[in-house]
């Protein structure tokens, strides 16, 4: 017979009848969103993970298998241990550039047709592409004793 316990009812050893708070699982909470979004367009949500057992390679192997999938990680020591993984698929646009000509695919539902134009600025190209919006950048930071 298996017992299952919330992670608030489980206690460190020698804290019996303490409870622990679970780690949280999205940042901002439903509270802090709502309180950034009176003065940003966009926000943004992330959640950690607990990555014992799982890789940022293995993550992109489940989660990155439509086309034009990424992994961007960031290292710190040398490239020895990696700090933040971002996963990306599923794209609403491509834009892709090779010796100052560009390109841009649609994807999904759309119907708009692909452009292909030469160009000298690719970062302004992709200025342009991005929306005029207030973007929410400060990092959200947990620490363990957080949790």
């Amino acid at each position: 017979m298996a017992l299952a316990l919330p992670i608030s009812e489980l206690a460190p050893e020698g804290n019996i009848g303490q409870k622990v708070n679970p780690m949280p699982r999205y940042f901002p909470n439903p509270d802090e969103f709502h309180s950034i979004a009176r003065s940003a367009d966009l926000v943004p949500v992330y959640r950690q993970l607990l990555a014992d057992h799982l890789t940022p390679v293995t993550a992109f192997e489940l989660l990155g298998k439509q086309e034009h999938a990424l992994l961007l990680e960031s290292v710190v020591g040398n490239e020895k241990i990696g700090r933040y993984s971002f996963i990306a698929s599923g794209p609403k646009l491509t834009y892709h550039v090779k010796d100052g000509r560009a390109s841009i695919r649609h994807h999904g539902n759309s119907k708009q047709a692909a452009s292909e134009f030469a160009t000298k600025d690719p970062l302004g190209d992709l200025a342009k592409l991005l929306p005029q919006r207030r973007y929410y950048t400060r990092i959200f930071r947990r620490s363990l004793a957080d949790w």
